[in-house]
């Protein structure tokens, strides 16, 4: 365990370590410097998680010491992730992620009774489950998204640069833009600053005769919380293919076209999303449909209807080879635009946008889909729904 941290986080930053089991004691463990106190209850060899933990602390928390209690996600959230780390080094990828899974679960259970950021948490979840779990997956998931070589160089230099010092989540993100050269506040913007995580919706429609081309909507559908940005991997495969598409989402309702090197038809298609738990996110439902298309434009009801916050317009694209400039907008009774929910360029396909009424009281309420091409309006229908809450 020393020997893999130190190849991983720069060499062992203190002369001496050891461990003091007491008892009675009210924690699993709590790290000094040089020294751990563990429970007694930790010697039967079933804590080892414990163990990895508070030994990683000699780096994070001991040798960069957060520089204050806003910031105790530098130490706590690292310190889990290390535990990860020696798990996946041990035991394997699985199990590796299995425990990630786990703490995934454990920090939705506790944002659905208070939601808070790990940067700056409130006093009683200084040591809260956000803190521990989700500040291990926020380290997690820059591990994948600048990959492993320049994330231990990350945290080498973090180690290095701050050495018998204390640090900030700023000083933190200057070591990851010095390292990979590019900016990355926007990741640690939405992901240790604000609190929450994504909730997503994928729907995949074959949208051509030979079923070699999906559109594929990614909806995210998240309560109280920001729209997130980050990459996601989505593998397509039956028995005549395999593909892993990466894919990047920036806004609450995105459409992808998906051109595939073999038929969807032949066999049954399985869709994994994020199938290597690189993303920490709650994904609601995936459906796939696969059905030939209509030669016509058309706005279908939409449902549920009447609807209480959310509710689905789908519609279709005609099946002639075009893309066209597409728009669905939400008015009132008045004719007051209310919400414009799509905007973009679409093939020939079935869709589904989401309609989030947060903000908007009851009442009855009109969407209208404009289909133009090159400017010049070719289809345009609205329909009636009812908003009650």
């Amino acid at each position: 365990m020393m020997t893999f941290f130190s190849k991983k986080f720069g060499e062992y930053p203190f002369e001496k370590y050891g461990m003091v089991a007491v008892y009675p004691f009210r924690y699993g463990g709590m790290e000094h410097q040089t020294m751990t106190t563990i429970h007694r209850r930790w010697l039967d060899g079933n804590f080892e998680g414990g163990i990895a933990h508070e030994l990683a602390h000699q780096w994070w928390g001991d040798l960069v010491t957060c520089e204050n209690w806003a910031e105790i996600w530098l130490n706590e959230g690292f310190a889990s992730y290390s535990d990860a780390l020696y798990t996946e080094y041990k035991y394997g990828v699985e199990i590796f992620r299995t425990k990630l899974k786990s703490w995934a679960r454990a920090y939705f259970l506790e944002d659905s009774a208070l939601r808070y950021p790990i940067y700056n948490p409130p006093p009683a979840k200084l040591f809260g489950t956000a803190v521990y779990y989700k500040g291990a997956w926020v380290l997690h998931m820059l591990r994948n998204l600048i990959g492993d070589s320049l994330f231990f160089q990350v945290l080498k230099e973090w180690g290095r640069r701050y050495a018998y010092g204390t640090g900030t989540t700023q000083g933190f993100i200057n070591v990851v833009n010095d390292i990979t050269g590019r900016d990355y506040s926007w990741f640690f913007e939405q992901w240790v600053y604000d609190s929450g995580y994504p909730v997503l919706d994928f729907s995949i429609t074959s949208i051509d005769q030979d079923n070699l081309k999906l559109s594929l909507q990614l909806r995210q559908i998240q309560k109280n919380a920001r729209i997130f940005k980050f990459p996601i991997d989505v593998r397509i495969r039956n028995q005549n293919f395999d593909t892993l598409l990466t894919l990047w989402t920036y806004t609450a309702d995105t459409i992808y076209i998906i051109t595939l090197g073999g038929s969807v038809s032949s066999g049954n298609i399985e869709i994994q999303v994020d199938p290597d738990e690189k993303i920490l996110k709650n994904i609601l439902s995936v459906t796939y449909v696969q059905s030939p298309l209509s030669l016509n434009f058309d706005l279908h009801q939409n449902y549920p209807n009447p609807f209480n916050s959310i509710t689905k317009i789908p519609f279709e694209i005609a099946n002639d080879g075009k893309i066209y400039e597409c728009e669905v907008i939400v008015f009132d009774v008045l004719g007051r635009e209310i919400k414009k929910i799509f905007s973009g360029r679409l093939g020939a396909g079935r869709y589904i946008i989401n309609f989030v009424a947060d903000g908007i009281p009851s009442g009855i309420y009109f969407y209208k889909l404009t289909i133009s091409d090159s400017g010049r309006q070719i289809y345009s229908r609205i329909r009636k729904m009812v908003l009650i809450k």
